[in-house]
């Protein structure tokens, strides 16, 4: 039995939510039954889907497809969901899946990006949501049938980020990784599954997002002691860690930290805040912050960092504070490391972040947000049932292999409806020929 060919369309390897997922599902589905390629919209040289370039890259989108013959076409973002999609449906694929992954767009209007998806959805076979929440708007603003639309969870490798879990070489995870989307090895043969446009540049891009995902070259444990981990990174052993892992966007909340942090260090003198991520706000943030002392001396920005797993091991409460999400990769990390999370309550956090897992709190609101993480940082106790029970059903409802082997079902599922379609089409062409044959 031939393998099932997917062809995944995204617009840029980078340290991102989709992307991450990405990288999870080709790297985990099953490579007896399916054939994984990837091209990405930069490789492309798409730069606006609208303009001259966007042409070219539908072109070039469309005489790939053909050239490969694809089974099945998935892409994930806006521009991808109505280049890709318009590509694979002048190809001649069957199967074209898009996906929709936060409610923060179209909650707030984007008319033109709704009527661009009101006009596309008829092409495509599933709309994947990865949380019930997108999927309300996306039945109420786009106004596509439910029977279209497929709810399936962000997932992450819990095994990688729970704190007990064995050694993880940064350097053997990459190298697999690019392995299975089809990076060329270093000896320069061809993987099975390939990228199939522009790999150099895409094997930089790869790599920059993935690093962030996996463990340091050393390949320490993540049970290494937290005290060892913070003394490297120059804390001390009685300092409260208090983590945020998010790009510095105005949709993030970074300020509403900034805010509440004065009162938290008044009650908890030992708390110290790290702040991972980069992004057009951050040099502003830290002016703002270079002006306090008080801030200066316990708020430490760090960047893009390769290590996330480790510095969520040491952080005694993680923070999500955006003011909208459609499932949260970072959160479901916090989790999967057995960290209690204090998180907004909107969209997909909400399905995330429960009174078991952690806290939420109103958006923009910085007095329930610094009541929330003193609360949890004087009661260890607290902290630690929090990010037991967090690990569990990160485990149980969040895993990767879970995503994954959703994924596969629904590939699988999509490719017999074809292949039964196709039957029932042919039968009726053989009675049709019959009747022609014997004349009443």
């Amino acid at each position: 039995m031939n393998r099932i060919k997917i062809l995944y369309i995204i617009d840029k390897m980078k340290p991102a939510g989709a992307q991450t997922h990405l990288a999870e599902v080709v790297s985990g589905l099953d490579k007896a039954l399916f054939e994984s390629r990837l091209v990405t919209l930069e490789e492309l040289g798409v730069k606006r889907i609208y303009g001259l370039s966007g042409f070219r890259g539908l072109l070039r989108l469309i005489r790939l497809i053909k050239k490969e013959r694809f089974d099945i076409v998935q892409t994930y973002l806006f521009s991808e969901n109505i280049l890709g999609v318009i590509a694979a449906k002048l190809a001649g694929v069957k199967i074209i899946i898009t996906g929709r992954r936060d409610t923060g767009l179209l909650c707030q209007g984007g008319w033109q990006h709704i009527l661009a998806y009101r006009l596309t959805n008829p092409l495509v076979s599933k709309i994947i949501c990865v949380s019930e929440a997108v999927r309300r708007v996306v039945l109420k603003k786009e106004r596509v049938e439910q029977d279209k639309v497929e709810v399936i969870f962000n997932g992450v490798n819990v095994a990688a980020f729970g704190r007990k879990s064995q050694v993880i070489s940064h350097t053997s995870q990459v190298k697999d990784l690019k392995q299975e989307i089809g990076i060329k090895a270093e000896d320069g043969r061809e993987n099975k599954a390939s990228i199939v446009h522009g790999p150099r540049s895409t094997e930089r891009k790869f790599n920059e997002f993935s690093e962030l995902r996996v463990g340091r070259e050393d390949g320490r444990t993540k049970d290494e002691g937290r005290e060892n981990i913070k003394r490297r990174m120059g804390f001390e052993p009685t300092d409260l860690i208090v983590g945020m892992v998010a790009n510095f966007s105005w949709i993030k909340g970074h300020e509403v930290l900034l805010k509440a942090a004065p009162e938290i260090i008044k009650a908890i003198p030992n708390v110290k805040f790290i702040l991972i991520g980069e992004g057009p706000l951050l040099e502003g943030f830290k002016v703002t912050m270079s002006q306090s002392h008080t801030l200066k001396e316990k708020i430490i920005f760090l960047g893009k960092r390769e290590d996330i797993s480790e510095l969520l091991s040491i952080m005694d409460v993680s923070l999500n504070l955006s003011y909208s999400e459609g499932m949260s990769n970072t959160i479901l990390e916090s989790m999967a490391s057995g960290v209690p999370v204090v998180a907004t309550a909107i969209d997909g956090n909400l399905e995330t972040v429960t009174n078991e897992t952690g806290v939420l709190v109103s958006v923009k609101d910085e007095k329930a947000t610094a009541e929330a993480i003193i609360k949890l940082l004087k009661d260890q106790d607290e902290r630690r049932g929090l990010g037991e029970n967090a690990s569990r059903i990160a485990r149980e409802k969040f895993d990767s292999k879970i995503m994954i082997k959703k994924m596969e079902e629904l590939y699988k599922t999509l490719i017999n409806d074809k292949l039964q379609t196709a039957g029932c089409k042919l039968q009726a062409k053989d009675r049709g020929r019959k009747r022609e044959s014997h004349p009443v």
